[in-house]
């Protein structure tokens, strides 16, 4: 039943992922990532530096995101938009220069891969987030005793009413600005979130009375993009502009994740036990979500590419057909082509660490490796560098190498 009374715990209430103004693109993983990657070459300089403006613009031109990252030596995209990055606790400040955190540093270095650096934000994200909120904001979430993990909440929701009925196991943005925001901020749980999403699918006008907690004219958005990331790493579909869906085969994978524990500095933890002993290699292969996708062309796409590769793996050398895989480098959801020089020859469990950022490979055949890869027995003795088939389209290893 929705709640008969609830209120905003103070009058600003609102969720707010990074910044006021939205801007989307920046929350896509490329550009994240891209944007990561010029900062960390960078540290030390002031973001106004030409060197940082020559990095995002060649970051602008190689992925054509419709944002302008390269605005003036005193105007490019770190003076207003850095709240991204110091939201998903990658940048620690750029004044007087730039700054990652240890946690930005192996992310931008492949040290932890992309699924890490996920798992540790929807794990860790909290509301208020401090690293980009005044104090005065801080304060009457504080006063208000109230803490929000918004990417953990809404993926448990998903699993609530995935045991409800595997059909209703997705939200809406509305659902999310509408119902789950004002729960959240009268400290509702999990179920109950649910079971009011389930109400309010039956009967919208029964929730009129929630408060309003997205008013201004950007707040929608704000919220939108909380599912947005969820999307983007590959953990729940967009299905419509509107709909995200929990896969289901993704259900054992994700009930391990929220399992795995929430207390506070998960991402300082991930980086310091990663950096000292390789201890996230452990969880990778039971927790992560991977984004697989079915086309009529895959089977010809192999075919083409191990007949190209000489059926021999690029790192291993293994021959053996049954073992064998065709890996896309620039991924097919981010406009590669299903054409021979697009792939890679590469044995099944090299494929699923090169896909998960486990593995990266420079367009000079250099071989990079995450912490968790070199603390292993099976693959601690893996090439730092090999001969690259003279097949490769090397500028899109290129982009994948600064980009995924």
């Amino acid at each position: 039943m929705p709640r008969a009374n609830i209120e905003k715990p103070f009058p600003e209430y609102k969720w707010r992922w990074a910044v006021l103004t939205p801007s989307e693109s920046l929350n896509q993983p490329t550009a994240l990532l891209g944007v990561l990657r010029v900062l960390r070459n960078n540290e030390g300089l002031p973001a106004s530096d030409g060197a940082v403006q020559q990095g995002l613009s060649q970051v602008q031109a190689d992925l054509n995101t419709g944002i302008t990252l390269a605005r003036g030596l005193n105007r490019n995209l770190l003076r207003n938009s850095q709240q991204y990055w110091k939201a998903t606790g990658l940048l620690a400040t750029t004044q007087p220069g730039i700054q990652l955190t240890q946690f930005g540093r192996m992310v931008a270095d492949g040290d932890l891969s992309r699924e890490d650096f996920a798992a540790a934000v929807v794990l860790e994200h909290q509301l208020p987030n401090i690293a980009i909120e005044k104090s005065s904001t801080v304060q009457k979430w504080n006063a208000a005793g109230l803490t929000i993990r918004p990417l953990r909440l809404l993926l448990e929701i998903c699993l609530k009413l995935y045991n409800h009925d595997p059909t209703s196991a997705y939200v809406t943005k509305d659902e999310v600005q509408k119902v789950v925001v004002p729960l959240a901020g009268a400290s509702a749980g999990s179920t109950e979130c649910a079971e009011n999403i389930l109400e309010f699918r039956e009967d919208s006008n029964a929730f009129n009375h929630y408060p309003d907690c997205a008013p201004g004219s950007n707040d929608h958005r704000m919220v939108n993009e909380f599912l947005m990331f969820l999307t983007h790493h590959g953990f729940l579909d967009r299905e419509t502009d509107y709909v995200y869906r929990l896969r289901a085969e993704d259900i054992p994978k994700l009930e391990q994740l929220l399992g795995s524990g929430i207390e506070s500095g998960i991402i300082e933890q991930t980086a310091q036990s990663a950096s000292e002993s390789g201890a996230t290699g452990n969880r990778d292969s039971e927790r992560k979500l991977v984004l697989v996708t079915s086309r009529p062309n895959q089977a010809r796409f192999r075919r083409d590419v191990l007949a190209a590769a000489n059926h021999s793996c690029v790192l291993t050398g293994e021959r053996l057909p049954e073992v064998l895989e065709a890996a896309h480098v620039r991924p097919f959801h981010l406009d590669g082509s299903d054409l021979v020089e697009n792939g890679i020859c590469m044995r099944r469990d090299i494929h699923k660490l090169f896909d998960s950022g486990h593995i990266r490979l420079s367009g000079s055949g250099a071989v990079h490796t995450s912490t968790a890869v070199r603390s292993t027995v099976s693959y601690a003795q893996l090439p730092s560098q090999i001969v690259l088939p003279p097949y490769l389209d090397i500028a899109q290893l290129e982009w994948r190498y600064r980009y995924y």
